[in-house]
């Protein structure tokens, strides 16, 4: 006879308070980067001495910087501490914005779009999470975190394009500036200091104990990092597959996103795009919403 499944442990307050919090401001800058997303292409294609690898450029410019940068934002997470990196990357991809919605031309809006990526905060917010939560609550923070960023991505395709209508492509990019600068402060208020992990002389960042409470590292020295430990990530087959869909789904996505509102165009005004977006995106929804609850079910 099977016996029956533990119960699921619950979140802890300390580490409820942590993943909301940093996954709310996350939402609020990467709201205004889904707002651009279904205009960027069109609104590039119209601006002076714009070419169609231009114009893509100036979709895929923030990837590129994001996937150079990610890696040294880690490590400075790692060294310095998660606060710093995520602060100071949420203001680089304000001051991105701000570029953009100053731009009189396609290069400007390229320049714009490279400062926006150089503000790479998701591996650094990722292992904070990962930091103050337990093994066995884990994969639901990281399903929460992608939720409330889910109900950002619709938001954003649902605003984006009625923002634009009313009061032109810079506006959505002056909004997503402020937008950032809010979740830089709301940061600042809503995931206190005492929660977030301090690299301290032990090298180990703090967690959440199994009461709740924030506590040190163990005073152990940390490891010294090495290229030969992290050249042999290469060598994890099961990472590189894991690594190769991502990438794929990035470039897929991008890539239709350089040419699907150039289609959608011909048939709806800006104002009617949310009849094509609203069914995508909520079966989308549905559909992370499903299988995080399956991978977080017991084998």
């Amino acid at each position: 006879m099977t016996p029956p499944a533990a119960p699921r442990s619950p979140f802890h307050r300390d580490e409820l308070t942590v993943v909301l919090g940093a996954s709310g401001v996350y939402a609020l800058r990467m709201l205004g980067l889904y707002m651009a997303l279904p205009i960027m292409s069109t609104w590039s294609a119209s601006l002076p001495g714009a070419t169609p690898f231009l114009v893509g450029l100036s979709v895929g410019a923030y990837g590129l910087t994001q996937a150079i940068f990610q890696v040294p934002a880690g490590l400075l997470g790692d060294v310095r501490g998660r606060r710093l990196v995520i602060l100071g990357s949420l203001l680089v991809f304000a001051l991105g914005c701000l570029i953009v919605a100053m731009s009189h031309s396609i290069q400007m809006v390229i320049v714009g779009r490279l400062v926006q990526g150089v503000g790479a905060m998701a591996s650094t917010l990722i292992a904070l999470i990962g930091d103050v939560t337990r093994e066995h609550v884990r994969t639901r923070a990281m399903a929460l975190m992608g939720g409330v960023l889910g109900v950002a991505f619709a938001g954003g395709f649902l605003l984006g394009p009625l923002t634009s209508a009313h009061f032109g492509v810079p506006a959505v990019f002056g909004l997503a500036a402020g937008l950032t600068a809010v979740g830089a402060v709301l940061f600042e208020l809503l995931v206190p200091g005492r929660l977030v992990p301090r690299i301290g002389h032990a090298g180990l960042p703090r967690s959440i104990s199994a009461s709740g409470e924030s506590q040190a590292g163990s005073g152990r020295p940390a490891p010294p990092w090495s290229w030969h430990e992290a050249k042999s990530l290469l060598h994890d087959r099961s990472l590189l597959v894991l690594d190769g869909g991502i990438a794929a789904l990035h470039a897929a996505l991008t890539g239709l996103f350089v040419v699907i509102p150039f289609v959608l165009k011909e048939f709806f005004g800006p104002l009617d795009l949310w009849k094509v977006y609203a069914p995508v995106l909520a079966s989308g929804l549905a559909s992370m919403v499903w299988a995080s609850h399956q991978a977080d079910r017991p084998a």
